[in-house]
């Protein structure tokens, strides 16, 4: 996973921000902010919350820049789908059975 303050440089470029445009926004000086960014300091949740409302996101979405989770998740899914749909023909097949099994033990009491 990318560390948080490549991150943060990221969605910085992505919005076409200048750091003094986002350290004015956090009212935080450029230097405190430019530490953010450099990794120096430890970006807390007081200002995750802080950015992502800059950025008009989700604070978990910022843990998500420059991750391709997307693609990751699409196979995931794909092979999840594949084994239900595997999973629900061995219920099927299970259901017959005990129906069977027991048409079988009662139509054995009648006789």
């Amino acid at each position: 996973m990318t560390p948080i303050h490549i991150k943060l440089k990221h969605l910085r470029l992505k919005y076409q921000l200048t750091q003094v445009q986002v350290a004015e926004r956090l009212n935080c000086s450029i230097p405190a902010y430019s530490k953010m960014e450099t990794g120096s300091t430890d970006v807390n949740t007081f200002r995750l919350h802080q950015l992502a409302k800059i950025y008009n996101i989700e604070v978990f979405e910022i843990f998500l820049i420059g991750e391709d989770y997307r693609e990751n998740y699409k196979d995931k899914i794909a092979g999840l789908s594949a084994e239900l749909s595997k999973k629900s023909v061995e219920i099927l097949q299970l259901q017959r059975k005990l129906i069977k099994f027991y048409e079988d033990s009662h139509y054995a009491r009648l006789a």
